[in-house]
C-alpha cells in the first residue's frame, strides 16, 4: 500500500475509533450517567508537530482515554509525518485552587500511549527485507507519559477548559537508556515535553 493509501486509511481509522468511543460513551450513559466527552489538541509528545483528536472520561475523570491523528510538516521535521495516537491516562486525584474562582489542578498524572507512524515503510510485526529479530518494528510504538493538569470551569454551563505539560518517554528508548546505552544516550534523547489543551463538555 502507498503512503498516500496508509495515510487515508490512517484517517478512517482515527474516525472509526473516534465513533467507537462516542458508542461507547452512549452505553455507559445509558447505564451510569453521563460519561463527559472531550476534544483535545497537542503539539510534540512524539504525536506531531501538530496534534487534534477525541475522547471520554470514565469513572468520576479518573481515566481518560482518546484517539488522537497528529501531523509533522516537512519543514518542521524534515519529512513530512502522519501519526496515528491512542492515548490513555490515569488522575488519581484533583485539587482545588481555593485561590482561584472556579479552578482546580491534577498535581500529576501518568499513562502511555501507542503510536502508529501511517508509513508503509515501517512495520508492526516484521520485515522481510532483514533477518528475523535483526531491527525491532518501528511501525508502533509506547510512550510513557508523566503530567500536570490545570481545569477551570466554564461559567453558566457543565463544560470546563484545560492546559496541561508533560513529560513523554519512548519505551524502547527508555529501556535503552536505562540497561543499554546509558554512557551513551542523554535524558533528551529519550524524552520531550508536550504541551495541550482540552475543552470537556
Amino acid at each position: 500500500m502507498s503512503n498516500l493509501g496508509i495515510r487515508v486509511a490512517g484517517v478512517m481509522l482515527t474516525i472509526l475509533m473516534m465513533s467507537f468511543l462516542l458508542h461507547g460513551a452512549n452505553l455507559q450513559a445509558r447505564v451510569n450517567g453521563q460519561v463527559p466527552v472531550f476534544i483535545v489538541s497537542q503539539t510534540a509528545g512524539y504525536i506531531g508537530y501538530m496534534a487534534a483528536g477525541a475522547g471520554l472520561i470514565f469513572f468520576n475523570r479518573l481515566w481518560e482515554t482518546s484517539a488522537i491523528y497528529g501531523y509533522v510538516p516537512e519543514h518542521a521535521g524534515g519529512t513530512e509525518i502522519h501519526t496515528l495516537a491512542w492515548k490513555n491516562c490515569l488522575h488519581p486525584f484533583r485539587i482545588k485552587v481555593t485561590r482561584v474562582k472556579r479552578m482546580s489542578m491534577t498535581p500529576v498524572y501518568a499513562g502511555m500511549t501507542l503510536l502508529f507512524p501511517l508509513d508503509s515503510d515501517l512495520y508492526t510485526v516484521g520485515s522481510k527485507k532483514y533477518p528475523e529479530n535483526y531491527y525491532l518494528p518501528a511501525g508502533s510504538h509506547l510512550v510513557l507519559n508523566i503530567g500536570h493538569e490545570l481545569t477551570w470551569n466554564v461559567p453558566g454551563s457543565n463544560g470546563s477548559f484545560s492546559l496541561y505539560g508533560e513529560f513523554a518517554f519512548v519505551g524502547t528508548n527508555l529501556i535503552a537508556y536505562m540497561f543499554e546505552d546509558g554512557g551513551y544516550l542523554r535524558l533528551r534523547d529519550v524524552a520531550t515535553v508536550a504541551l495541550g489543551g482540552k475543552y470537556i463538555f
